[in-house]
Protein backbone atom coordinates (compact mmCIF):
# COMPACT_ATOMS: atom_id res chain seq x y z
CA UNK A 1 0.00 0.00 0.00
CA UNK A 2 1.44 3.36 -1.00
CA UNK A 3 1.18 6.29 1.33
CA UNK A 4 -0.61 9.39 0.18
CA UNK A 5 0.81 12.84 0.42
CA UNK A 6 -1.00 15.46 2.44
CA UNK A 7 -1.96 17.12 -0.84
CA UNK A 8 -3.56 13.93 -2.19
CA UNK A 9 -5.45 13.42 1.08
CA UNK A 10 -6.61 17.04 1.02
CA UNK A 11 -7.82 16.76 -2.55
CA UNK A 12 -9.75 13.56 -1.79
CA UNK A 13 -11.36 15.20 1.26
CA UNK A 14 -12.38 18.27 -0.75
CA UNK A 15 -13.88 16.06 -3.47
CA UNK A 16 -15.86 14.12 -0.81
CA UNK A 17 -17.10 17.43 0.62
CA UNK A 18 -18.22 18.60 -2.82
CA UNK A 19 -20.09 15.33 -3.34
CA UNK A 20 -21.99 15.81 -0.05
CA UNK A 21 -23.14 19.25 -1.21
CA UNK A 22 -23.85 18.09 -4.78
CA UNK A 23 -26.24 15.40 -3.47
CA UNK A 24 -28.20 18.09 -1.58
CA UNK A 25 -28.81 20.11 -4.76
CA UNK A 26 -29.68 16.98 -6.72
CA UNK A 27 -32.27 16.10 -4.06
CA UNK A 28 -33.78 19.57 -4.08
CA UNK A 29 -34.09 19.42 -7.87
CA UNK A 30 -36.12 16.22 -7.45
CA UNK A 31 -38.30 17.95 -4.84
CA UNK A 32 -36.79 15.83 -2.05
CA UNK A 33 -35.36 17.07 1.22
CA UNK A 34 -34.06 13.68 2.38
CA UNK A 35 -30.49 14.23 1.14
CA UNK A 36 -30.41 17.60 2.92
CA UNK A 37 -31.62 16.11 6.20
CA UNK A 38 -29.10 13.29 5.97
CA UNK A 39 -26.23 15.68 5.21
CA UNK A 40 -26.76 18.01 8.18
CA UNK A 41 -24.81 17.63 11.42
CA UNK A 42 -26.84 17.40 14.63
CA UNK A 43 -25.56 20.82 15.74
CA UNK A 44 -25.89 22.41 12.27
CA UNK A 45 -26.23 26.21 12.03
CA UNK A 46 -27.46 28.29 9.09
CA UNK A 47 -26.36 31.92 8.90
CA UNK A 48 -29.21 33.55 6.97
CA UNK A 49 -28.91 36.52 4.66
CA UNK A 50 -30.62 38.64 7.32
CA UNK A 51 -27.94 37.78 9.86
CA UNK A 52 -30.06 35.35 11.87
CA UNK A 53 -28.88 31.91 12.87
CA UNK A 54 -31.19 28.95 12.34
CA UNK A 55 -30.68 25.56 13.91
CA UNK A 56 -31.04 22.26 12.08
CA UNK A 57 -34.78 21.82 12.73
CA UNK A 58 -35.68 25.38 11.71
CA UNK A 59 -33.59 25.19 8.53
CA UNK A 60 -35.16 21.87 7.53
CA UNK A 61 -38.67 23.21 8.18
CA UNK A 62 -38.02 26.35 6.12
CA UNK A 63 -36.55 24.33 3.26
CA UNK A 64 -39.51 21.92 3.29
CA UNK A 65 -41.95 24.88 3.14
CA UNK A 66 -39.96 26.46 0.34
CA UNK A 67 -39.92 23.32 -1.82
CA UNK A 68 -43.61 22.67 -1.16
CA UNK A 69 -44.63 26.24 -2.04
CA UNK A 70 -42.48 26.39 -5.17
CA UNK A 71 -42.75 22.89 -6.64
CA UNK A 72 -41.00 23.80 -9.91
CA UNK A 73 -37.92 25.11 -8.08
CA UNK A 74 -34.68 24.43 -9.88
CA UNK A 75 -31.19 24.89 -8.43
CA UNK A 76 -28.55 25.02 -11.16
CA UNK A 77 -25.06 24.82 -9.73
CA UNK A 78 -22.90 27.04 -11.90
CA UNK A 79 -19.69 26.77 -9.90
CA UNK A 80 -18.56 24.61 -7.00
CA UNK A 81 -15.23 25.32 -5.33
CA UNK A 82 -13.73 23.45 -2.37
CA UNK A 83 -10.93 24.62 -0.12
CA UNK A 84 -10.15 22.87 3.13
CA UNK A 85 -13.42 22.21 4.97
CA UNK A 86 -15.42 24.74 2.87
CA UNK A 87 -17.47 24.27 -0.26
CA UNK A 88 -18.63 27.38 -2.10
CA UNK A 89 -21.53 27.09 -4.53
CA UNK A 90 -22.56 29.73 -7.03
CA UNK A 91 -26.01 28.80 -8.19
CA UNK A 92 -28.94 30.08 -10.18
CA UNK A 93 -32.36 29.50 -8.72
CA UNK A 94 -35.50 29.52 -10.89
CA UNK A 95 -39.12 28.76 -10.14
CA UNK A 96 -42.67 30.09 -10.13
CA UNK A 97 -44.28 31.80 -7.15
CA UNK A 98 -47.66 30.08 -7.12
CA UNK A 99 -47.89 30.19 -3.31
CA UNK A 100 -46.46 32.33 -0.51
CA UNK A 101 -42.69 31.95 -0.35
CA UNK A 102 -40.60 33.41 2.47
CA UNK A 103 -43.16 36.10 3.21
CA UNK A 104 -43.65 37.12 -0.43
CA UNK A 105 -47.19 36.93 -1.74
CA UNK A 106 -47.80 34.65 -4.71
CA UNK A 107 -48.42 36.34 -8.01
CA UNK A 108 -47.52 33.59 -10.46
CA UNK A 109 -44.35 35.41 -11.41
CA UNK A 110 -41.20 33.64 -12.49
CA UNK A 111 -38.26 33.90 -10.14
CA UNK A 112 -34.68 33.93 -11.43
CA UNK A 113 -32.03 34.68 -8.79
CA UNK A 114 -28.36 34.12 -8.17
CA UNK A 115 -27.05 32.90 -4.84
CA UNK A 116 -23.72 32.07 -3.25
CA UNK A 117 -23.79 29.43 -0.53
CA UNK A 118 -20.83 28.56 1.66
CA UNK A 119 -20.85 25.20 3.42
CA UNK A 120 -18.51 24.09 6.20
CA UNK A 121 -18.13 20.32 6.34
CA UNK A 122 -17.08 18.52 9.50
CA UNK A 123 -16.93 14.77 9.95
CA UNK A 124 -18.69 14.15 6.63
CA UNK A 125 -21.67 16.37 7.55
CA UNK A 126 -22.65 19.97 6.82
CA UNK A 127 -21.91 21.83 10.05
CA UNK A 128 -22.61 25.38 8.88
CA UNK A 129 -24.15 27.20 5.93
CA UNK A 130 -23.93 30.86 4.94
CA UNK A 131 -26.42 32.12 2.32
CA UNK A 132 -25.78 35.19 0.16
CA UNK A 133 -28.74 35.92 -2.10
CA UNK A 134 -28.63 38.41 -4.93
CA UNK A 135 -32.28 39.47 -4.99
CA UNK A 136 -31.70 43.02 -6.23
CA UNK A 137 -33.03 42.05 -9.66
Amino acid sequence: MTSMTLTEQGIEEMERNKEIVRRVYDGWNRGSIDEFKDALAADFKEHTRKGDIRDRAACIAETERFLKNMPDARFDVQEMIAEGDRVVVVQRFTGTMDREVRGMEPAGQKVDMREVDIYRIEGGKIAELWVFLNDAG
